[in-house]
């Protein structure tokens, strides 16, 4: 098998992931601490280890505040107790809807599918495959946003994806929000 098969399987198995129906892990740092867990619990494991910055960050981020109002639905749901400031804050929202923080928009995230082009891009960049094309490198040059929208369309998820150009795109909006040196 040669190193661009090679390649191409790792991306097929990443991407194989992301596929999956089964639900995946979600991971979140808390004050130096890695927390992981299922997407439903998330935000009772966010409260339990730290629940005054949750609460503070609830009342200005629309993100935070959906999540702590999942942390008070899996606790309700299984017994467990909630912070008096937590109820505060699902009571004025209940009570006044406007209470909550604005969603600011934007395009919707699909971190699933933005870790996984993550993962396979830089398993790419580490076997010396360069992660885009740009107007020296020639057309013949198979870069990693090829591979990886090749894989796309063997396992059709590439529905969003027109062609290579448009993984390079979705690679370059994510390099931005993470760079690589933040890696």
């Amino acid at each position: 098998m040669d190193e661009l098969e090679r390649i191409k399987n790792q991306v097929r198995f990443i991407f194989n992931s992301y596929k999956s129906a089964e639900p995946h892990m979600v991971i979140y740092e808390i004050k130096g601490e890695l927390i992981f867990s299922l997407p439903h619990e998330i935000g009772y494991k966010i409260l339990e280890i730290s629940p005054d910055s949750l609460i503070a960050d609830a009342q200005h981020s629309h993100k935070w505040f959906e999540k702590l109002m999942e942390a008070i639905a899996y606790a309700d749901l299984h017994g467990h107790d909630v912070p008096t400031a937590a109820r505060t804050l699902d009571a004025q929202h209940k009570l006044d809807s406007k209470s909550k923080p604005m969603n600011l928009g934007g395009r919707p995230k699909d971190m699933k599918f933005a870790t996984c082009l993550r993962v396979a891009m830089l398993e790419c960049m580490r076997a010396g495959i360069q992660p885009t094309k740009n107007e020296t490198s020639g057309n013949n040059i198979i870069c990693a946003a090829d591979i990886v929208w090749d894989v796309l369309f063997e396992l059709e998820l590439a529905d969003d994806f027109v062609d290579s150009t448009a993984i390079m795109r979705a690679w370059s909006r994510e390099i931005r929000r993470f760079p690589l040196d933040k890696t």
